[in-house]
C-alpha cells in the first residue's frame, strides 16, 4: 500500500460530483467511478513497515461499520485542525472489507 500525506487534484472533481450526486441520482454511478479511483483522506495511523492502516471506525445505528473519509486534508481541517490522519487509495480501504 502507498502511503501520502498531501491532496491530489482529483479532490475538487470528487467534491463537485458529490454534490451533483446528492441531488441528480443520474450522476451517483460517475461520484462511485471517481470515489473508487480517487485518494481519500482518512482519520487514523499506518503501522510503518507492515502497509496495515489503523483507521477510525465508528457504528451506525444499525450495527454497521462506518469509515469517516474526506476528499482533502484541507476538507478534514475544516472539521478538525488536529485530527490526525492520512491519505489514501480508496481501494485500499475497501479492499479492508
Amino acid at each position: 500500500m502507498e502511503f501520502e500525506r498531501e491532496g491530489h487534484p482529483e479532490d475538487d472533481r470528487l467534491d463537485r460530483l458529490l454534490r451533483f450526486a446528492a441531488t441528480q441520482p443520474g450522476r451517483r454511478p460517475e461520484f462511485i467511478e471517481c470515489l473508487l479511483d480517487s485518494r481519500i483522506w482518512v482519520i487514523g495511523e499506518d503501522e510503518p513497515g507492515s502497509g496495515h492502516l489503523n483507521l477510525r471506525e465508528l457504528r451506525g445505528f444499525d450495527g454497521d461499520v462506518l469509515i469517516p473519509f474526506f476528499s482533502s486534508t484541507e476538507a478534514a481541517e475544516r472539521l478538525d485542525p488536529d485530527l490526525t490522519g492520512l491519505v489514501v487509495k480508496s481501494q485500499d480501504v475497501v479492499s479492508r472489507r
